[in-house]
């Protein structure tokens, strides 16, 4: 209790490195239409400066990559990762956060798995550009904000599954920890456990080059997520965090290895666990309270105003019922709209990266139907994120986003 207590305290008082400035404006655009897309978020159309949604920066660094706009994703994630890395607290917007739904006041924060996709992804950016120390830089961040003690630390079988990709294309020595990670993970579907198993006896036992350029390719789009309350739940969290839609399975056959990102939805979910967060677990609580007083006094305003128009119109003799009926109407529209009230007051902080995949595919080979891993669904739904530098896009599978 007194280190909860302790850590909110720290939490509550404590400010983190401050925001760098703006970047400077870029000078050479990849294309017209990246260009076009830079010009938009600079003049706040599309999420621009600190004040703009984090959801639009992000679903903007997203398109800006799968357009290929790589100098423009570059720049607009050093952006993003300046802003949104640190959280600064401040007592006045907490304490009125609890009478209004959380994060109304506060500037969103990345959580561990946004902060080092967003390193894999520039990672890519510059392998694509010829930048290779440049990417192996990324590569080598996005595991430091994996493990950082920052909002949701520890390691994640996706991002590990990626890094350890991507480092094969440099150096086995450096890629052979991940697939150990992979391995040793036992929360993974056993699929997964095989794969790094094979990938791991294949690195041992190679008395010489066993480098592999994986294509690398992203499937679906990650769900909605949507939530119910779960106050009764104790400390795994006051809330029941899920996904509106299934995510694609894992699998691993001899060529290709699918990985869903539903991990990532644990993460969003372990917000609210006491474990993780005690400042959120708190206000959550706090919350609760508030949420149902609102609801009372919209029942009661509801009430007042059926029973007080009815009243009225009996005193007035009003014989057609019309005032008693309207007043009616508007009772049960109030009370009506009490539980939406309780519902938006108590809701958590949903917001996340949207358009990341919902499961990632990597394959030594081009994407091939007859692959149980791949199949006609994830052939079609598959976009590429890296191919091999020799290898041609899959028939059926577009290079592009439309």
């Amino acid at each position: 209790m007194l280190k909860a207590l302790s850590l909110m305290s720290f939490f509550m008082l404590a400010a983190c490195a401050s925001v760098s400035g703006p970047l400077p404006k870029l000078q050479h655009y990849t294309s017209n239409s990246c260009e076009d897309r830079i010009k938009k978020f600079e003049s706040g159309e599309v999420g621009g400066e600190l004040g703009g949604e984090v959801n639009d920066q992000l679903d903007l660094f997203s398109d800006l990559y799968d357009g290929r706009c790589l100098k423009e994703t570059l720049w607009l994630g050093r952006q993003i990762r300046d802003q949104r890395r640190d959280k600064f607290y401040s007592v006045t917007s907490e304490f009125a956060e609890l009478f209004l739904p959380d994060g109304s006041l506060s500037d969103y924060v990345l959580e561990s798995y946004e902060r080092s996709y967003l390193s894999i992804v520039m990672a890519l950016s510059y392998l694509q550009l010829g930048q290779v120390n440049d990417a192996q830089t990324e590569l080598r961040r996005s595991q430091s904000e994996e493990v950082a003690v920052l909002y949701n630390f520890g390691d994640d079988p996706v991002i590990t599954l990626l890094l350890a990709t991507l480092w094969d294309r440099f150096d086995t020595n450096e890629s052979r920890p991940y697939w150990q990670k992979l391995e040793k993970n036992l929360e993974l579907p056993p699929a997964l456990q095989k794969a790094a198993v094979s990938r791991l006896v294949e690195i041992d036992g190679s008395a010489g080059d066993s480098h592999i350029n994986w294509d690398i390719y992203q499937i679906g789009v990650f769900p909605e997520v949507d939530w119910h309350p779960n106050f009764l739940g104790g400390s795994s969290g006051t809330f029941r965090i899920f996904a509106k839609s299934l995510f694609p399975s894992s699998c691993q056959s001899k060529t290709s290895v699918v990985i869903s990102t539903e991990s990532w939805l644990h993460k969003i979910a372990a917000k609210y666990d006491n474990s993780y967060h005690p400042l959120l677990f708190a206000k959550s609580l706090l919350r609760l309270p508030v949420g149902v007083t609102y609801g009372i006094v919209g029942v009661s305003t509801g009430l007042a105003v059926g029973v007080g128009g009815c009243a009225a119109a009996a005193s007035l003799k009003d014989s057609g019922g019309g005032l008693c009926q309207i007043s009616a109407e508007a009772a049960g529209y109030l009370i009506g709209k009490s539980a939406d009230l309780v519902a938006f007051t108590l809701k958590p902080d949903l917001r996340h990266w949207a358009k990341v995949p919902a499961a990632v595919l990597i394959s030594r080979e081009p994407l091939n139907v007859d692959d149980p891993c791949v199949g006609t669904q994830n052939a079609v739904a598959a976009r590429p994120m890296l191919l091999r530098p020799a290898s041609l896009t899959p028939a059926g599978v577009s290079d592009t986003v439309p």
